[in-house]
């Protein structure tokens, strides 16, 4: 933005009576997003636009895909619909799909990279998203991602996540000639 938009912005907002902060991701998925959201906090108290009508601080979730994975049942706390992890769900859902189901919650994005750089994975599917990009620590989640041994992207664009190096499996395939298939 151009010093003379900034300033007139700034002006605006030093008359205007009441003001409402929205923001998403975009400001958050730093590895100094903590601080640009006290920043808007600070902003928004230095000038008491937050307890009084009309004024505050709205985050909004992130890209469509969260919301989407959400209502699909891809949070690991929950089943499609939102439905609440829980034996009574599983058993309704159980008895809908006639397959069984865990019980027991998945991992979140940031618990599941911690497990994979202190433990590594064999397999990890990915729908969008790119966690390279969007987790608050890039190096954390590179060391992450490169410890997984099969990482499976599915997207409708390359991300740099999809371009780092994995693990890959401990001792090549052989073919029966003996020569290696990888």
């Amino acid at each position: 933005m151009a010093e003379k938009e900034l300033r007139r912005f700034a002006a605006m907002y030093a008359r205007a009576k009441s003001a409402v902060f929205v923001y998403s991701m975009g400001l958050t998925q730093y590895e100094f997003g903590v601080d640009n959201v006290k920043m808007v906090v600070n902003l928004a108290l230095a000038r008491g636009m937050i307890g009084r009508p009309n004024t505050g601080i709205m985050p909004i979730r992130g890209h469509s895909g969260v919301q989407g994975s959400a209502e699909c049942g891809a949070d690991p706390e929950k089943l499609p619909g939102g439905v609440p992890l829980d034996a009574q769900n599983a058993a309704r859902f159980e008895a809908a799909w006639k397959h069984s189901i865990p019980v027991r919650p998945g991992l979140k994005a940031a618990h599941l990279l911690d497990r994979a750089g202190r433990e590594g994975l064999d397999l990890l599917y990915l729908v969008g998203g790119n966690h390279l990009e969007t987790m608050p620590d890039r190096a954390h989640a590179k060391r992450a991602l490169e410890s997984v041994k099969l990482r499976v992207h599915q997207d409708i664009v390359l991300n740099t996540s999809t371009l780092l190096e994995a693990r890959g499996l401990a001792s090549p395939r052989r073919a029966p000639s003996g020569r290696s298939l990888a």
